[in-house]
């Protein structure tokens, strides 16, 4: 009991690390302005920039004072049933607030969801939904569907203008699927062998509240630019998937 007592003090009296703390309030989820605010550790406002994009995950400030946010948008109608952290628009804002970077570019075939990745160079790694058919999946040899399923597709978008992108890199899941059900089909392998590929039987699709074509789910995305590999993470299966950029 003491030990435990003194792990509850020692919790109470810690430290926080210096810096400061960049976060977006989402408690107007319905619409309107939203902010995003820079705060040192005693809670002053070092800068606050209002938008008006709801933001899909978390922004990122940028070594050059500006600031990116990973939006929703309400243009195009894309995959994610409605879902909250489903986007498609990014915005970027001097330190003063000025626009420097606003476009959509949702497809009927793609659309981003949660978490971005700032490189050096300017450009942006997105993690988003890729909609395959029920004809598409069956080709590949999955089971147990009747509808689509959206495995991960990741792109690299570099800004064209102050409106305008174009997307330079892609990596589609879909291309690295191994089943060991189907002998006629050119994906076909021992799955044991085959770390670098993923089963395209497992897991279960939807989420999000209702019947969708989720698969992975994935919920973050990271780079290690000295080794150039991207990471991401994916909820439903538990796993981390390295690749190389």
């Amino acid at each position: 009991m003491i030990y435990i007592i003194s792990i509850f003090i020692s919790f109470l009296f810690s430290e926080i690390s210096p810096g400061y703390t960049l976060f977006s309030p989402l408690s107007n989820q319905g619409g309107g302005n939203y902010i995003t605010y820079l705060i040192d550790n005693e809670g002053n406002y070092i800068n606050t920039w209002s938008h008006d994009c709801r933001p899909v995950s978390i922004s990122y400030l940028l070594p050059d004072s500006s600031l990116v946010v990973p939006c929703t948008q309400n243009e195009v109608d894309g995959l994610g049933g409605g879902n909250q952290s489903s986007g498609g628009r990014i915005l970027k804002l001097s330190w003063i607030g000025d626009v420097l970077w606003d476009d959509i570019f949702v497809e009927d075939y793609f659309q981003p969801h949660h978490d971005i990745e700032p490189l050096d160079n300017g450009n942006i790694l997105f993690v988003t939904y890729e909609r395959k058919t029920y004809t598409e999946a069956i080709a590949m040899g999955r089971e147990n569907i009747d509808d689509e399923i959206w495995p991960t597709m990741i792109i690299e978008l570099e800004q064209t203008g102050v409106y305008s992108s174009e997307i330079v890199w892609e990596w589609h899941l879909w291309d690295h699927t191994i089943q060991d059900i189907n002998s006629n089909l050119d994906n076909y392998g021992v799955i044991s062998e085959h770390p670098e590929l993923l089963d395209i039987n497992l897991g279960t699709l939807g989420g999000g509240g209702g019947s969708s074509g989720d698969w992975i789910h994935t919920n973050s995305i990271d780079y290690n630019e000295n080794l150039d590999i991207l990471v991401i993470s994916s909820r439903k299966m538990n796993e981390f998937y390295f690749i190389d950029h």
